[in-house]
């Protein structure tokens, strides 16, 4: 009995010792269907995160505002997402931190239908949203309010779900407008509807935002540090390799459109994605002061506290973030 429990140990200590070697499975949400995700799709596809050491299931997860509840219960480990849903989760208890953001402005344009010429004719129509508390959400609210529009009273607000069924509410006259991203917002621009407003209109903040619980990086920190370094990479050859690129965003997107995939590539790799992925401090103020309006105790939370950059700079002082 004592020989089969010391083989079963050496057993256990050897099969530990590999699973340490060859680095956890992280289960990675991205919360939509947009090019946003191109950079994290392109290390996926390119084999980046087993190059360095870790395996990766990548799962789809909408909108941001879910899979930060689906993190906070451990099912999975990382969200690529938009920020706005750290602020939400942590004035609720969360302990949810941005380690990182590939993207710090918005992407997505406001589309309505041809009979909309003014922001202001949308006084008594409704609006798509994927999901209330997601960044579209955010970014719908942000807009309305800033041209002395009221959510919720002057103009109504519907989830949709997603974006694909944002496309469909226009189809059946549910909605009269509603944020939408690339390589969706060619598709929409053919079918009739109207760029009222471009992404300048939209608020300056890590729509990008990869988020883990503090906890986690407690136990998994060379873990992170390998899925960071993979993403450093995987912008590299997203620039580098663009037919990669686009094949990884055609396939997670289902787009076959090549004037669509060209312009997703062009956009998210080069125009929109940052090579070294630091989080923006002040879009999060922003963000916290646009919450407080609504939620005063938004202005109690130490912004500060929501950001941990310290993985990346690790790898900086490690030399492992240069070409």
């Amino acid at each position: 009995m004592k020989t089969r429990f010391f083989i079963g140990l050496t057993l256990l200590v050897i099969f530990t010792a590999v699973v340490e070697a060859h680095g956890r499975k992280l289960q990675v949400a991205y919360t939509g269907i947009g090019g946003l995700y191109t950079i994290l799709w392109t290390g996926q596809e390119a084999g980046l995160f087993k190059k360095y050491g870790i395996e990766t299931d990548l799962v789809l997860i909408q909108p941001s505002s879910k899979a930060a509840q689906i993190l906070i219960s451990g099912d999975i480990d990382i969200v690529n997402g938009g920020s706005p849903t750290v602020v939400t989760a942590n004035l609720q208890g969360a302990d949810l931190v941005i380690i990182a953001s590939n993207c710090n402005r918005s992407t997505l344009s406001f589309f309505t239908v041809p009979s909309i010429n003014r922001i202001q004719d949308l006084k008594g129509k409704v609006l798509g949203v994927t999901r209330f508390g997601a960044s579209n959400d955010f970014e719908t609210r942000y807009i309305l309010k800033k041209n002395q529009l009221e959510p919720g009273k002057d103009v109504s607000l519907l989830q949709t779900g997603g974006y694909l069924e944002m496309l469909a509410a226009f189809q059946n006259n549910h909605i009269v407008g509603g944020l939408i991203g690339l390589p969706l917002s060619l598709k929409v621009k053919k079918q009739g509807l109207k760029e009222l407003l471009g992404p300048e209109a939209n608020p300056i903040y890590d729509i990008g935002a990869f988020i883990v619980k503090k906890s986690f990086i407690k136990y998994n920190r060379e873990d992170l540090k390998k899925f960071l370094r993979a993403l450093i990479a995987a912008f590299d050859v997203a620039n580098q390799n663009p037919e990669l690129a686009k094949r990884a965003v055609g396939k997670y997107t289902r787009t076959v459109d090549s004037e669509a995939l060209d312009a997703t590539q062009i956009h998210y790799s080069k125009q929109c994605a940052v090579r070294l992925p630091f989080a923006s401090l002040p879009g999060l103020k922003l963000i916290n002061d646009f919450t407080a309006e609504s939620l005063p105790e938004a202005r109690k939370l130490n912004i500060e506290s929501v950001i941990d950059h310290s993985l990346l700079k690790e790898l900086q002082q490690e030399g492992l973030t240069d070409k």
